[in-house]
C-alpha cells in the first residue's frame, strides 16, 4: 500500500503526521480484525463439532438412501412406466430436500456472498449427482 510515496504496511504503520486515519485503522482495526478472525474460527469450528452427527449421518445413510431411490424409479420407468407413482417423485424430492438442508448447514462462513456461492455449488454438485445416477441407469 503506498500512501504520499511511502510505503505503508502492518511492520512499518504511517506516522501519525502523515495519516491520520490510515495510522488509526492500523493501530485499532488489526488487532480487533485478528480477534474477530480467532472468534470465528472457534465459532466454526464449534458448529462443525456439533454437526458431525448429522453430516456423518447425510454421507452413510442419506446419500446412498436417495441415490438407491433415483436408481429403483429409473428402472422401474424403463420396465413398467405405467407403475411409477406420484409418492415415488415426492420422496426423491423429499430426500433431494434433506440432503440440501444438510448442504445448508455445511456452507458456513463470515461473509454472506462466499456462504450463498458455497451453497449453490454444492446444490449443483448435488443435483448434477442424481443426474449422473439417472443417466447412467437410463443407459
Amino acid at each position: 500500500l503506498l500512501f504520499l510515496g511511502t510505503s505503508v504496511s502492518p511492520e512499518h504503520p504511517p506516522r501519525l503526521d502523515e495519516a491520520s486515519s490510515l495510522a488509526f485503522y492500523y493501530e485499532v482495526s488489526l488487532p480487533h480484525q485478528e480477534e474477530l478472525v480467532r472468534y470465528t474460527s472457534k465459532k466454526l469450528s464449534r458448529k462443525i463439532a456439533s454437526s458431525m452427527p448429522f453430516i456423518v449421518e447425510t454421507l452413510c445413510e442419506a446419500i446412498p438412501q436417495s441415490l438407491l431411490q433415483t436408481s429403483a424409479l429409473v428402472i422401474y420407468s424403463q420396465r413398467d412406466p405405467a407403475s411409477i407413482t406420484v409418492q415415488q417423485f415426492v420422496s426423491i424430492f423429499t430426500s433431494f430436500c434433506s440432503l440440501l438442508s444438510k448442504v445448508y448447514s455445511a456452507c458456513g462462513s463470515m461473509l454472506d456472498g462466499i456462504f450463498y456461492w458455497k451453497f449453490c455449488c454444492l446444490a449443483f454438485d448435488l443435483a448434477c449427482l442424481f443426474y449422473s445416477i439417472s443417466a447412467l441407469w437410463a443407459v
